[in-house]
């Protein structure tokens, strides 16, 4: 019996390190997602120069009805933002999808794993 909960209580641990490790990320990509608000809320409110982010990982690219003024190609390009497609459009984002009106990229992997784990928080 002893030997059946000691693999258990292994496997709780290195579980509640990994859910501590992406927390730790998730905070680290808020502090860096900073300054992106110049452009992006996270509170579902509108800004003229970028949409809300709040409950971006799952939706589809140019899909907040209230905001305008996506670029053609965003509305055209068919994805839908999950980790992997926002790490590579952060990366390089007129790359990603060419004709995009968003020119800042993250070339840093660490701080775009941050920033997508942080908005990855936000429902």
């Amino acid at each position: 019996m002893t030997l059946r909960i000691v693999p258990l209580a292994v496997l709780s641990l290195c579980g509640a390190l990994s859910l501590s490790a992406h927390a730790q990320t998730a905070q680290e990509g808020k502090a860096a997602f900073v300054a992106c608000t110049g452009c992006h809320s996270v509170d579902g409110s509108a800004k003229p120069t970028g949409p809300t982010l709040k409950g971006v990982v799952g939706r589809k690219a140019a899909g907040v009805a209230a905001y305008r003024n996506y670029s053609a190609a965003l509305r055209g390009s068919n994805i839908t933002w999950t980790a992997q497609e926002l790490d590579a459009y952060l990366k390089a984002p007129s790359t990603r999808v060419k004709g995009t009106t968003m020119t800042i990229a993250t070339p840093d992997a660490k701080r775009r794993k941050a920033i997508v784990a942080y908005l990855a928080t936000l429902k």
